[in-house]
């Protein structure tokens, strides 16, 4: 083994279920760090991270798009017919994968007996 190859990090498995403290040196995880424990505690926060920005360069770009759009909406509550109204430039199978990932992220609410997103 030559002395660069002594120093070479090890590489790290791709796998999903890997703990956070996997990534730092032995006994340099950032425990003790407000982030850290803010993000510990903010699962939801972490899920919603994930679900928009997850993909394709241009799906994660259309997805923050839209969900940016509907938070500048001035209304809470809002029927389908109003979504398409809005959103009159996107074809119709492209708006409607990025609600069903934000209603899978629980980032939008669906009322069916209203039949409005919330």
């Amino acid at each position: 083994m030559t002395p660069a190859q002594a120093h070479a990090p090890a590489s790290l498995p791709d796998d999903p279920d890997l703990p956070f403290e996997s990534y730092f040196r032995e006994g340099a995880a950032p425990a003790e760090a407000l982030l850290w424990w803010q993000l510990e505690r903010n699962e939801p926060l972490l899920n919603a991270l994930r679900a928009l920005c997850h993909g394709p360069a241009a799906l994660v770009r259309l997805r923050v798009w839209v969900f940016m759009e509907l938070l500048a909406m001035p209304a809470s509550r809002i029927s389908r017919d109003a979504l398409n109204q809005h959103f009159h430039s996107l074809r119709d199978e492209g708006l409607e994968l990025v609600l069903k990932r934000l209603r899978e992220a629980n980032l939008l609410l669906w009322d069916g007996s209203q039949q409005q997103y919330g």
